[in-house]
């Protein structure tokens, strides 16, 4: 993966399946699922992509320490 595309603020499908290991099939249904969630607190979002921060987030890859488990 190039350094500049870690730099953008949304995550294509290939970036999202190498972060969680899973197929690119299955990083567009975790991508539709995401983007659903944002649109459902009113955030306008991209077909096919996802906000970095909101995906490193969900998933715990922001490296803040969750104390919700």
């Amino acid at each position: 993966m190039e350094d500049a595309t870690r730099d953008t603020r949304v995550m294509t499908p290939d970036e999202v399946a190498e972060a969680l290991r899973v197929s690119r099939s299955h990083a567009y249904k975790l991508i539709r699922r995401l983007n659903a969630e944002l649109e459902e607190r009113g955030t306008l979002t991209v077909p096919g992509k996802v906000s970095r921060g909101y995906f490193m987030r969900r998933y715990g890859l922001d490296g803040a320490d969750d104390e919700r488990l």
